[in-house]
């Protein structure tokens, strides 16, 4: 039984991907605040991670997480006198309204303006036994008669309080609306995460398009939406992203059916800073935030900062350090101690809060992928009919591999034909899955002609072969109502690939019409101009989806080879690991530049068929000529004495039936 229980204390760690230093003193009650590249989604409820001391035995911990769902309780209008665990008042000075807390401490304080008031500034107080001392100002607000900002926050205490707003915003015979808030345990705060966006598009229905690449699998609570502008009122919804499932599939432009209310107002007594939305879907890597543009220019939108919810361990009497956090693992691979029945007091009676060093690999580490071989070099394959190939650049291990335009060109639409292959030329099982952006070529050169009340945009492609996810027209004309014609020319006339009516009041400057087709060379776009002055035209853009392979890398590196028309799309079982894999991958390789594969020489025998072959049809060839021309008639020239009249109207020869 001993023996049991020092196994399952001690255990391995191979089933970990990171590890990160603690420092954590020997005794008491302590908080471990766990950061977010140590909560991917797939271990975020702390049943991925092991916490071991200096002699790799495992440390109990118990966990507590950020509380979304508090407990929400009304407060009671009444008097000092009245009972009841939040009850509020006028304040005898006729300033505000005092708010007394019994019973038990609360985390905040909702504060809900009248539904005829838009925004104002706030004061809150707290009775010290002498006087009013401030806790700090608030600016507080309603959108729409039903957003509201975030609650006040309450110092963890009972006792009396005071809230004074401004008077000529909300007057005191118009009183607030409170509504306190508590959560099951001490609160652990949201960790924030702050990214760029990847890539922003402008489609035609209306709803701008900004597309996040978040570092790894991710579920945040909200999103917060990154702008320079001081005056705005949108609607908008943030959304997962889910990889596409093909390359010739593309997403139908996307309207969202419900959305959230971006505003921001700053002018006179109104103080409203409302950027913040809340995702709907699976966490994955990819995020992308829809704003509405009907009417107007498209929202300057820098960047989102993410509200990712937090994890706290809660160690008891941990002993002797040094300590190592180990995370990462899948959900379930460390069952929680029995520490985590007394988590609440735990959480009350913990003496500090520390945080684990920077995390690095864990050198013990085996991969899924190891476990079952599916990392490893197959069967070898035949190269003779391969085209083309490229050296991955990247050292040994998991890698993504962003496969850039032109080999998406070379290869087969399907991209059924991409091998990766190693020194021995076998088989490097691999994922194929979308890259979750559009990638820009930019501005690219066009010639325009008039041709009546028409426009003609000719514009050469890049890359002839590759789909055009996008195309996006700018101009600088403020106001217009044209038809626009998508088209590729085709065997002398041209092909309508896309149709669409763009008016400047409702799409002004910019517009991106999804394509999702291979155009070849040449793209035209074509303007009905009508009776009115040609449409000036300042720029074409055209944007491809991007693709990549998953792979581990070995030692001897990789290349990846493509052109063999014969093969079927491959069939790898590390298909299984695809959402763990695009998830923990995040090294990101190159290709080099591309190598031309000559065939493979004929052997001796093989030269000698293919001689006897060239033979025989020489001979038949020679036969059927011999055959044609004794078959020939004789050719008369004009002088001779026979005729030359043209055949009878009814088709006989005159010559032919007299012989006959």
């Amino acid at each position: 039984m001993w023996l049991l229980t020092t196994l399952a204390l001690a255990g391995p760690t191979d089933r970990y991907p990171w590890v990160a230093p603690v420092d954590l003193p020997p005794t008491g009650v302590h908080r471990i605040r766990v950061p977010p590249e140590l909560l991917p989604a797939w271990s975020a409820d702390g049943t991925g991670m092991r916490l071991v001391d200096v002699d790799g035995t495992t440390v109990p911990f118990a966990t507590v997480s950020t509380d979304t769902n508090p407990t929400r309780i009304s407060a009671q209008r009444g008097t000092v006198g009245t009972v009841g665990p939040l009850g509020y008042w006028p304040s005898v000075d006729g300033d505000g309204w005092e708010v007394q807390v019994s019973e038990r401490p609360l985390d905040g304080l909702e504060v809900l303006l009248p539904r005829t008031r838009l925004a104002t500034t706030l004061e809150l107080y707290e009775w010290d036994g002498q006087g009013w001392s401030s806790l700090g100002q608030h600016v507080v607000w309603r959108l729409d008669g039903s957003e509201v900002s975030s609650p006040l926050p309450m110092p963890p205490r009972l006792g009396r309080f005071k809230i004074v707003l401004d008077p000529e915003v909300v007057p005191a015979d118009d009183p607030p609306g409170l509504v306190g808030v508590r959560y099951a345990h001490t609160q652990v705060p949201l960790q924030t995460v702050t990214l760029d966006i990847a890539s922003t598009q402008v489609p035609e229905t209306g709803w701008v398009r900004y597309d996040v690449v978040l570092p790894q699998a991710m579920a945040p609570v909200w999103v917060d939406v990154q702008t320079p502008e001081e005056l705005f009122s949108r609607r908008a919804v943030a959304e997962f992203v889910e990889p596409w499932e093909a390359p010739d599939v593309l997403p139908s432009p996307y309207i969202p059916y419900t959305q959230d209310t971006l505003q921001r107002t700053r002018l006179g007594g109104a103080r409203i800073d409302q950027v913040r939305l809340e995702p709907q879907g699976t966490p994955t890597r990819r995020l992308a935030v829809f704003v509405e543009a009907d009417g107007a220019a498209p929202l300057a939108v820098t960047g989102v900062t993410l509200g990712v919810r937090g994890l706290d361990l809660l160690v008891r009497d941990p002993g002797t350090g040094p300590f190592s956090l180990y995370a990462g693992a899948p959900v379930g691979t460390s069952p929680p101690s029995d520490l985590q029945f007394v988590a609440p007091e735990l959480a009350r009676l913990a003496e500090d809060v520390l945080a684990p060093d920077a995390r690095s690999a864990n050198p013990d580490y085996v991969p899924p992928e190891a476990r079952g071989g599916l990392d490893a070099p197959s069967t070898p394959i035949d190269l003779d009919r391969f085209t083309e190939r490229r050296a991955v650049q990247s050292s040994p291990g998991l890698v993504r591999i962003p496969l850039p335009d032109d080999v998406l060109a070379a290869a087969r639409p399907d991209l059924g034909d991409l091998r990766l292959i190693d020194a021995e030329g076998r088989q490097i099982p691999y994922i194929l899955q979308d890259d979750g952006t559009l990638h820009t070529w930019g501005a690219l050169p066009f010639e325009r002609t008039e041709r009546g009340g028409r426009s003609f945009l000719e514009v050469e492609m890049p890359q002839p072969n590759v789909m055009v996810g996008v195309v996006t027209l700018s101009t600088d004309a403020p106001l217009f109502d044209r038809s626009i014609a998508l088209s590729r020319p085709a065997t002398g006339r041209l092909q309508t690939l896309r149709a669409f009516r763009w008016r400047g009041d409702d799409r002004p400057t910019t517009v991106s019409l999804a394509l999702n087709q291979r155009v070849g060379r040449t793209l035209v776009v074509e303007i009905d101009n009508g009776d009115d002055p040609p449409l000036p035209i300042r720029a074409i853009e055209a944007a491809w989806p991007g693709w990549e392979v998953v792979a581990v890398v070995p030692e001897g590196g990789a290349w990846l080879v493509l052109g063999d028309p014969r093969l079927s799309a491959p069939d790898h079982d590390l298909w299984l690991l695809r959402e763990e894999l695009g998830q923990r991958a995040s090294e990101v390789a190159t290709l080099g530049p591309p190598e031309a594969l000559a065939p493979t020489p004929l052997s001796l025998m093989d030269r000698g068929l293919v001689a006897f072959g060239v033979g025989v049809m020489a001979l038949g060839l020679l036969g059927l000529t011999v055959v044609l021309v004794r078959g020939a008639p004789e050719r008369r020239s004009p002088g001779d004495d026979e005729r030359t009249e043209p055949p009878e109207p009814d088709g006989s020869d005159p010559e032919l039936a007299e012989t006959a």
